[in-house]
């Protein structure tokens, strides 16, 4: 008896875990996350919401509050998460950008620590224009990063931003 009762509880916790395992194989644009700290980029949030994230944008002239508006060659999103916000504050291994391209382009995601340190990066490239379209940057949670930001380059053509999240499961 003990030992069907430890292979039951066994394969429980294997199925348990699985879910955060496996999860982000199938949906890999973490829309049926658990865990969501978001932020709308060219909407404010809805009335009496706090927004999981302070936004910047960063060019030539410098570092300013987000203005709103598409993302183009010289122009950064920067990102601040704001963990003390309801909701917000949790281990999130995905860092998603949702918006809309007129054309082809290339795009950086990128994340840094608590420290400013840097941390997970990469560049999505797409050959035409979307109405709409969710890009990832996964593995951005582990033992020597934890994310506090997120920053969205474009290397080539134009984004326009609608929400940017960090997701877990």
């Amino acid at each position: 008896m003990r030992i069907e009762r430890a292979g039951l509880v066994g394969l429980l916790a294997i199925a348990t875990a699985g879910c955060s395992i496996a999860a982000p194989l199938y949906d890999r644009q973490m829309a049926d996350a658990d865990h969501q700290a978001c932020a709308p980029i060219n909407a404010p949030p809805a009335a009496g919401e706090t927004s999981c994230f302070n936004l910047f944008e960063e060019d030539s002239s410098g570092r300013r509050a987000w203005s709103g508006g598409a993302l183009t060659p010289g122009r950064t999103l920067i990102a601040v998460h704001n963990p003390a916000a309801p909701g917000c504050a949790a281990r999130h291994s995905h860092l998603t950008v949702t918006g809309a391209a007129p054309g082809g382009g290339r795009m950086e995601l990128a994340v840094w620590d608590g420290m400013a340190r840097a941390g997970h990066s990469r560049v999505a490239t797409w050959g035409t224009g979307f109405p709409r379209r969710t890009l990832a940057l996964a593995g951005i949670d582990h033992v020597t990063l934890m994310p506090a930001g997120a920053r969205v380059r474009m290397l080539e053509g134009s984004f326009d931003p609608a929400s940017l999240c960090f997701k877990g499961y």
